[in-house]
Order: C-alpha cells, then sequence, then structure tokens
C-alpha cells in the first residue's frame, strides 16, 4: 500500500511540473520579447511534446469515439482550408500549431479530472510576472532606483527586419515603450516581458478571468495584482475588460435574501451607471490618439482584404494584402492589432468558423449548466477576440480546446 502511495505521490509531482513547463512555454508564445528576439524558437514543438510524454506516461488515456471523430472532422476542415485557401503550401507554423498541438492539447485537456487546478497554475505564473513586473516597473523604469546594463533586440511591429533595442531585467522585465501620456501625466507601460502592454495587459486578463469565472474561491489578493499590474499597462482595453469583469461578477452573483437582492440591485445600477461612464470617458480619450486611428485602420484594411477573398482568405501568414490597404500614415507601422479581421483576411469564413464553433461550445455549456460564470468568460473571450491579435497563439489554441472538449464530456467544467 505505502509503495502505490508512493507512486502515486512521484506521478502527481512529474504531473505537477509536466504542466507548470507547458503553461511557460504557451506564455513564452504569447508575444513576448523572447519570440522576438530574433532567434529560432520552438516553444509550440517543445509543449506538444511535453503534452505527447503527459498522455503517454497516463496510467488511464480515455479517448472516445465521439472525440477522435471530432478531432478528425477538424483535421479534414483546416487541412481542406489549407490547401484551397493556398494552393497546396502549407505553412510550417500551421502545421506546428493547429495540426499538431491543436489535437494534442484537445485529448490531454479532454484527459484532465481537475480543469480548475490546470488553469491555476497558469494564473500562478502570471500572478508571479506580475508581482516581478510591478517591482521593475515601479522602482526601474519610473523611479529609477534600479537600473541594468543588459540589452534585448526587439523584432516588434516592423517590416524589412527591422528591431529595436530594449532594456533587458534579467530576462524578467523589460522595457519595450516609449514614453506614454495618459490623463495629461507622462509616464511609462509597464510592458513585463512582452513586447508591448497590450499584449501584457491580454493574459493579465485572462488570468483575472480564470480568477472570477473558474476558481472556485475568489482570492481578493490575487486579483487585486493582476488589476494593479494590468492597470500599469496602460492598455485602454485592458482597463474595459478589467471594469467589465468586475461589474459582472458583482451583477451576477445570486443572495438568498429579497433585502440583500434589493441592495444589490440599487448599487449595482450605480456602478453600471459608473462603468459606462469610465468607458465613455476612456473611449473618448483613446480616439484622440495615434493608437485609435491605428486599430480603425486596421479593422478597415483587414475587411477590405477580406471582400476580395470572401470564402477562402489569401491564406495562412499571408498578410500581403491587407498590407497593402493600410493608410499611408502609419508609415512603417504595419502589425495587426485584432484577431478578427486577419481572420477574415487570411482565411475567410471558412477559418471563422473554427473560431466561431469555440465560441458556440463555450455558449453551449453555459446554457447547458445554467451558469453565469461561463457566459462572463465567454463574454471576455470574444471581446479579446475582437480586440487583441492572438488568434495564431498557442493560448487561443488552449482555450478554444476546453470549449471543445467540455461541450462533449459528460461532466461539469467545474467538477
Amino acid at each position: 500500500m505505502s509503495k502505490i502511495i508512493q507512486k502515486k505521490k512521484i506521478d502527481n509531482i512529474g504531473t505537477l511540473i509536466l504542466e507548470y513547463l507547458i503553461w511557460i512555454f504557451i506564455i513564452l508564445d504569447f508575444n513576448t520579447v523572447f519570440l522576438y528576439n530574433g532567434g529560432t524558437h520552438y516553444y509550440t514543438l517543445i509543449a506538444s511534446g511535453l503534452i505527447l510524454f503527459s498522455l503517454c506516461t497516463k496510467q488511464r488515456l480515455s479517448i472516445p469515439k465521439n472525440a477522435l471523430l471530432y478531432i478528425a472532422i477538424y483535421l479534414c476542415y483546416m487541412i481542406l482550408w489549407n490547401i484551397l485557401a493556398y494552393k497546396l503550401y502549407f505553412n510550417a507554423e500551421f502545421v506546428e500549431r493547429f495540426l499538431v498541438f491543436m489535437p494534442l492539447i484537445w485529448i490531454y485537456i479532454y484527459n484532465i479530472k481537475d480543469l480548475e487546478t490546470f488553469l491555476r497554475k497558469f494564473s500562478n505564473i502570471i500572478i508571479v510576472l506580475a508581482v516581478l513586473s510591478l517591482i521593475f516597473w515601479s522602482l526601474g523604469t519610473i523611479m529609477k532606483l534600479l537600473d541594468t546594463p543588459y540589452l534585448s533586440k526587439m523584432y516588434w511591429g516592423f517590416d524589412n527586419n527591422r528591431y529595436v533595442t530594449v532594456k533587458n531585467y534579467f530576462n524578467l522585465y523589460f522595457e519595450t515603450s516609449h514614453n506614454y501620456e495618459i490623463f495629461g501625466i507622462n509616464t511609462a507601460r509597464n510592458d513585463g516581458i512582452f513586447c508591448e502592454g497590450p499584449m501584457y495587459a491580454a493574459v493579465l486578463v485572462l488570468a483575472q478571468a480564470y480568477e472570477f469565472f473558474y476558481s472556485k474561491t475568489l482570492n481578493i489578493k490575487r486579483i487585486v495584482i493582476l488589476t494593479i499590474a494590468t492597470i500599469t499597462t496602460i492598455s485602454l482595453t485592458g482597463w474595459i475588460l478589467v471594469l467589465f469583469m468586475y461589474i459582472y461578477k458583482f451583477i451576477s452573483k445570486r443572495e438568498n435574501t429579497s433585502s440583500k437582492l434589493m441592495v444589490k440591485v440599487v448599487v449595482g445600477f450605480i456602478v453600471v451607471c459608473l462603468g459606462i461612464y469610465a468607458v465613455y470617458y476612456i473611449f473618448e480619450m483613446k480616439t484622440s490618439t495615434d493608437s485609435f486611428m491605428i486599430r480603425l485602420d486596421d479593422y478597415i484594411a483587414g475587411f477590405n482584404s477580406w471582400k476580395t477573398s470572401v470564402i477562402w482568405g489569401h491564406g495562412y501568414g499571408n498578410s500581403a494584402y491587407a498590407k497593402s490597404l493600410i493608410s499611408s500614415f502609419r508609415s512603417d507601422n504595419t502589425g495587426a492589432s485584432n484577431s478578427v479581421t486577419v481572420v477574415l483576411s487570411q482565411g475567410g469564413i471558412m477559418w471563422l468558423l473554427f473560431y466561431v464553433a469555440g465560441f458556440i461550445s463555450y455558449f453551449k455549456i453555459a446554457k447547458k449548466y445554467k451558469n453565469w460564470s461561463y457566459y462572463g468568460f465567454l463574454i471576455v473571450f470574444l471581446m479579446m477576440f475582437l480586440t487583441v491579435v492572438f488568434h495564431t497563439r498557442l493560448m487561443i489554441l488552449v482555450l478554444l480546446s476546453i470549449g471543445f472538449s467540455y461541450d462533449i464530456k459528460k461532466v461539469r467544467i467545474d467538477n
């Protein structure tokens, strides 16, 4: 008996380490400075290898026929779309992410006994990054009490193999943004290990979405840390999403007594009004910045590019059509800023349907269990897809796999 218990402990430690490693490489793939430093990276293959190893070492691996059927349909669909959209040319990144990583993480998540524990590991890593970034941002970037002699190259947002040199604080924090004016104050963004503040804000928002909507207990300390870190990124999109989560969580929480419900309705109404005013103020402020004009131009150029190939798009990774339609005022800033128009431009309706299927699976889960938290997460996920460019990142494939897996599983997503 003692040997069996000892073996279980070893297995649990092994799973713990493997899952943390999987999450680390998924996070590194989310538009970090490490990913865009000009070197060759194998984050997708390493994450896939770790998942495959974990699957092979599982004592009980369950792959029911309906799951295999869905995965087979998915693979056939993606291969067919790629062939018809790109004339038999298979982009290596497409193969690694959508034909290798996606099926593996789909099977892995299907076999997870406790999804909340798996997602908590992601949140734990982001909490550590948030604390470290707040220390280096406040003491280094803002107060100038800390400095670093180390520099790193960053190839982000430019064509023709151009790069910028950024300060590197022991590979734990990078100063990737220039001075930023907000509310009339000249300050600097907290970019963490990411190429820009909005990318950092995106993972912070996802971690908060876990804390608000998936965690079995609401940990105020963790939420406060993530919220403060999000504020320092000076990402207005991030601010709006965080504000939405606070308001949504407050309003959707049920009370047993009518008096508490009445107080909640009144306070909730006030909070919503203040929230709407804050969002309006932020929007008004953002519409007067270059950032807003660039984002708006991305939507226009992406939509116009999509209209030239509505069904199939121009092929995975082929951004030439969209870039040819961007406005001249952007100079060499040609990077995209949202997922939806890039998906439409490169993959047309056929590729968009893949993501729509993922959103529908989340909706079906929320409706099935009548869980308002799942609806909240779906709204945040959808809003990010509309405003953040992460359509090919490993992170979104994990999120979609959760929806696909639990849509066909017979157990609750919070079981």
